[in-house]
């Protein structure tokens, strides 16, 4: 249902109000290659040659279109990206042989010869942007996918239209390479690491270290980024613009006596866990330090990968988690040192922020506005998270010109259960678009 809410439902509002948005552009990419990958694995090899595609030019600042039709006896699809030509196909199932891929690939059953389309039809993404997963997600259900499993879920994605994955997997490695530049030994990032199921929130500074057996196994981080290559190199074959890790502030206790005289604190106790396995560190925004080791990371990064970088990194520092003050130039400082962190090392970069942040009684209209502040407008797009039930932009006057994305959190973590508001999400993306005065950029699925 995603695709059929972020092509058809925006499809209908092409006269909405558009914001020029060339902050973020697609990696090059062999699309017809990349389908005809997709055709085999999912369709089956036979049915490769009996689909015909090509490439078209984008529409309006890089947004997304397709055409299906039918030329010499062939299903002929036109489309604008990896993604495009992939959404046709699912498109072209649907529509023509009443049948879809789905989450859990199962084997299609489909007839020897595929039948002709009945209509060309032609469809142009209104946003630009169609993002997918949370950072928690990671640990609810995929810590534990090998790369069969990822292969499966990323064409999952590309015939559902998803341009911006979240790629969080195998950070560690680069965690690892970048605090040993600061001398952090091994046994300092092994009270750091939580454990392999908990790594979500760890990352984001609510937790620390492992209390079940052992810390976490090289073998395992070693692991986790050699899937994370393959990973980022199926999505960069699609044309997806994947959000990659960068720092907001967290860091192993052993920096605190490495570098006594910068500027520390402890984050709040999170979900009562004991004192050893929360109140993580957190180096103040004022520091030079915070800049130097977010800098550090993404040039690891970017190293460790081959040279790739989207110029897309989220970081959430405040993730159920109250700011040690909420004075405005604090709060300002926050948000400004990440973002100069991760620009130090890419001048291209934006930063992508999870609204969640705002749910919390702490963060009123003047806090978040002082928080969105300290980064300039081309430089952030933010998740409205569960915009389905808890919307932040109302409250934010649309995040105070901030570009951002509506997403649907629907089930916490891929979770199975036929329910929903379904007439709400028909409507509802569509009211906030038309309300957004055009930084509303795009659709997501934060489950």
């Amino acid at each position: 249902m995603l695709g059929l809410t972020v092509w058809q439902i925006f499809g209908a509002m092409c006269s909405a109000t558009l914001v020029v948005d060339a902050m973020l552009d697609a990696p090059q990419h062999d699309a017809v290659a990349a389908v005809k990958g997709l055709v085999s694995r999912r369709l089956g090899e036979k049915y490769v040659d009996q689909f015909s595609f090509e490439v078209i030019p984008a529409i309006d600042d890089g947004k997304d279109v397709l055409e299906i039709g039918n030329d010499g006896g062939k299903v002929h699809i036109r489309g604008s990206s990896g993604t495009a030509l992939a959404y046709a196909v699912q498109w072209y199932l649907k529509q023509e042989v009443h049948t879809q891929t789905n989450w859990d690939d199962h084997v299609l059953q489909l007839p020897d010869t595929l039948p002709q389309v009945s209509s060309t039809v032609r469809v142009e993404k209104v946003s630009k942007y169609t993002y997918y997963q949370n950072v928690c997600t990671v640990s609810y259900s995929m810590w534990t996918w090998g790369w069969e499993k990822w292969e499966s879920h990323i064409d999952w994605m590309a015939l559902n239209g998803i341009n911006m994955p979240l790629a969080f997997t195998g950070q560690e490695k680069v965690w690892q390479a970048t605090f040993k530049k600061f001398n952090v030994s091994d046994a300092g990032l092994n009270k750091f690491f939580a454990g392999a199921s908990f790594l979500a929130w760890g990352r984001m500074g609510n937790v620390r270290g492992s209390w079940v057996k052992g810390p976490l196994a090289q073998e395992f981080i070693d692991g986790q980024f050699d899937l994370q290559v393959k990973i980022l190199a199926r999505m960069r074959e699609y044309g997806m613009i994947p959000a990659l890790p960068a720092f907001a502030g967290h860091i192993p206790e052993e920096i605190t006596h490495l570098f006594p005289h910068a500027k520390t604190y402890r984050s709040p106790n999170w979900g009562n866990f004991p004192d050893t396995y929360t109140n993580v560190y957190m180096l103040a925004s004022s520091d030079p330090l915070y800049v130097e080791i977010g800098r550090t990371f993404l040039e690891e990064q970017t190293r460790l990968n081959g040279g790739f970088t989207s110029s897309l990194y989220q970081a959430d520092t405040y993730n159920e988690m109250d700011p040690s003050s909420g004075d405005h130039d604090f709060l300002h400082e926050a948000s400004k040192a990440v973002i100069d962190s991760m620009t130090q090392a890419d001048p291209h970069a934006v930063w992508l922020l999870q609204a969640w942040t705002f749910n919390r009684g702490f963060w009123g209209h003047d806090q978040i506005q002082s928080y969105l502040g300290g980064v300039p407008d081309d430089k952030m797009i933010l998740l409205d998270l569960y915009s389905e039930t808890i919307p932040i932009w109302p409250r934010s006057s649309n995040f105070f010109g901030k570009k951002w994305i509506y997403c649907l959190l629907h089930n916490f973590g891929g979770n199975t259960g036929l329910r929903g508001n379904l007439p709400q999400y028909a409507q509802e993306p569509i009211n906030a678009r038309h309300q957004s005065n055009g930084t509303m950029v795009g659709i997501g699925l934060t489950m």
